[in-house]
């Protein structure tokens, strides 16, 4: 379907003047100019819009006292992209200039369409890089954060559980030194991948620095948490092993002090002697 949204006209009695009758209308293949130069990929034009059956802003038209529209396909290539339509208070039939004009204006509209979008697709490019951890193509900790805060207001708002996890790989400087820092980088992918594939599309995983990661289970109570924790322990690569710690929101504290909890447990876990995990209470 075509969508139409807005039609800008000019007041008659004032030429400097401009309207703006709004509305959404959705048209198939073949219906009112928009839908013909769909169908056709051709400009097409109605001298006597009050005389066309098929044309559906017959009143809003009439408030605006338009009598004859013109519509040039938008195209880029030989792929419709859109149409623009330009209307006129007395009824005309284009010649061949008017033709070229409007023709060279849809070229126009279309070129600036297309740096739009790829001004769009940029951008989108960039947030994701802004978010995305370059090694290991999880969340970066900022990404993490956001996502924290925003699960945090839900929690506070619909009384759900959140719990938080901090993890940390044990020895990964003795790895490194050990295997070099290209093999240290590849352990870090591969448990990346490794333990995405034990979580839900909605928990967020992110390397929250170095070797540290942290997790947030949303809507998860701590003993579900703790179950997953126990899967991702299980699956580390090549004999590793990492410490975590573990925190469940208690309904009324700052996303600063669930996040200083558990990252108490993970220091806990680490002193009492790594390759394992600790709730904080």
């Amino acid at each position: 379907m075509l969508v139409c949204r807005s039609v800008w006209c000019r007041e008659p009695a004032a030429s400097a003047e401009f309207k703006d009758i709004t509305f959404a209308l959705e048209l198939p293949r073949g219906l009112a100019l928009p839908g013909r130069v769909w169908e056709t990929g051709e400009l097409a034009w109605t001298a006597d819009l009050g005389a066309d059956e098929r044309f559906p802003r017959a009143q809003a038209v009439e408030r605006a006292g338009l009598h004859a529209s013109l519509c040039v396909p938008l195209l880029e290539g030989s792929q419709f992209q859109g149409a623009i339509e330009f209307f006129g208070h007395q009824s005309f039939e284009p010649d061949e200039s008017t033709r070229q004009i409007h023709g060279a204006i849809a070229t126009q509209i279309t070129g600036f369409m297309g740096l739009l979008a790829q001004r769009s697709d940029l951008l989108d490019k960039l947030e994701r890089l802004a978010l995305t951890d370059d090694l290991t193509g999880l969340d970066n900790r900022r990404a993490w954060e956001a996502g924290l805060r925003r699960e945090h207001a839900r929690a506070r708002r619909q009384g759900t559980p959140l719990s938080v996890a901090m993890l940390d790989l044990d020895q990964f400087k003795r790895y490194n030194d050990e295997h070099g820092h290209q093999a240290g980088d590849e352990l870090l992918r591969e448990i990346a991948e490794r333990w995405s594939a034990h979580l839900r599309a909605s928990d967020i995983l992110a390397r929250y620095g170095g070797e540290e990661f942290a997790l947030l289970f949303p809507a998860w109570p701590i003993d579900a948490a703790l179950t997953v924790i126990e899967r991702l322990r299980a699956c580390m690569p090549d004999e590793q092993t990492c410490s975590a710690g573990l925190a469940t929101f208690n309904s009324s504290e700052t996303v600063e002090a669930l996040v200083r909890r558990a990252d108490d447990a993970l220091y806990e876990a680490k002193e009492g002697g790594r390759d394992r995990i600790i709730i904080a209470l």
